[in-house]
């Protein structure tokens, strides 16, 4: 029986500890569960609120909306801002989807009671 190289072994040995990468497991693989039906929701969206952009899907990150960022949130359905939070005391989620060190990003608005799309934050 034929000894496997070192180097071929240690490939072997390091191919799962690749695969736990966030970056090498797909769209959204490294986030939690919870996120993910919000998560799929966004990246469904972004061909076509974001038809001319090229997002790397496989980068993400996820927070809470801020006070401050709710009056500068574009809706989908064109109310005012102002008044759908207001209306609507529950907490968002800003996805970060692509490379926020270049413009090959967005920044999806979701409701955490929904996991619905509900906009964007529009790049500064």
């Amino acid at each position: 029986m034929k000894r496997l190289s070192p180097f071929f072994f240690s490939l072997l040995l390091l191919l799962p500890c690749l695969l736990l990468l966030p970056g090498c497991q797909g769209p959204g693989k490294g986030l939690d569960e919870v996120y993910q039906p919000a998560y799929s929701a966004c990246v469904d969206l972004i061909p076509e609120l974001f038809p001319d952009k090229v997002i790397n899907t496989n980068t993400v990150s996820v927070r809470y909306l801020k006070e401050a960022e709710k009056s500068a949130v574009v809706l989908l359905d064109a109310q005012d801002p102002g008044r759908y939070f207001t209306e609507h005391g529950e907490r968002f989620w800003v996805f970060l989807i692509g490379n926020a060190s270049g413009f090959e990003y967005v920044q999806m608005v979701c409701s955490s009671s929904t996991d619905a799309v509900i906009g964007y934050l529009p790049l500064d």
